[in-house]
C-alpha cells in the first residue's frame, strides 16, 4: 500500500466502522458456555429505525425449544400450504390477511415469521412492523431450508380427498353392480 493513502485508509476505517455501530439494532451477544449465537445483527441505516431480523434455521430451532424465550411462530403461506406440512405449534396467518388479522398476535413475544422460501415472510415482517411489532424475526429460506436441514414438520392434516383413481374404482363397481341387477345374474 502507498504509505501516503494509508492514512486515508485509516481514517475510511474508522468511519465506516463507526456508522456500522451506530446502525446495529441488535448487539451480538455470544454464549460462551454453550457456543452459540445468542442475539443476531440487523444494520439498519437509521439507528432508530425498527427493522425485522433475519435469523437461520438452526437459530429458529433454538429460538423455538428455548424455555426462556417466549416466541410466536407464525406462518405466512396459504392455508394449503400449511395444511401440506407445517412447523409444529405455528400459527397460519396468511400474508395476504395478515394486515386485518395482527390484532391475534402479542405484541410482546418474539415473532418468527416464515414462509416457503423466506420472500412472503419479509412482505409479513414489514406488515409486523407497521403495525407495531418490533420482535419480528425472519427465517431466511423458510420453511425449505427448515426441512433441507433436516427439521421435522407436521404432516398434513386435512384428510386427503379421493383420487382419481379411488374414483374410478366405484365408477367401476357400481357399473358392475347395475349391470348385475339389469341382467339378473344369479350366482348360484
Amino acid at each position: 500500500m502507498n504509505v501516503k493513502l494509508f492514512p486515508v485508509a485509516v481514517t475510511a476505517l474508522v468511519m465506516l466502522s463507526a456508522f456500522a455501530g451506530a446502525c446495529m439494532q441488535n448487539v451480538f451477544a455470544y454464549n460462551h458456555a454453550s457456543g452459540n449465537a445468542t442475539h443476531s445483527i440487523a444494520i439498519v441505516p437509521n439507528p432508530n429505525q425498527i427493522t425485522h431480523v433475519n435469523i437461520v434455521v438452526e437459530e429458529t430451532k433454538r429460538m423455538i425449544e428455548s424455555k426462556s424465550e417466549d416466541v410466536t411462530l407464525l406462518d405466512v403461506r396459504t392455508a394449503d400450504e400449511y395444511h401440506t406440512a407445517h412447523i409444529e405449534d405455528a400459527t397460519l396467518i396468511p400474508v395476504a390477511e395478515l394486515s386485518n388479522r395482527t390484532e391475534e398476535l402479542n405484541k410482546s413475544k418474539k415473532i418468527i415469521v416464515y414462509c416457503r422460501s423466506g420472500k412472503r415472510s419479509v412482505t409479513a415482517s414489514g406488515i409486523l412492523i407497521e403495525h407495531g411489532f418490533d420482535r419480528v424475526y425472519n427465517v431466511l429460506g423458510g420453511i425449505n431450508a427448515w426441512e433441507e436441514s433436516g427439521y421435522a414438520v407436521v404432516p398434513s392434516t386435512t384428510p386427503e380427498q379421493p383420487g382419481f383413481e379411488s374414483v374410478l374404482a366405484i365408477a367401476g363397481l357400481l357399473a358392475v353392480a347395475c349391470w348385475i341387477r339389469c341382467k339378473k345374474v344369479s350366482f348360484k
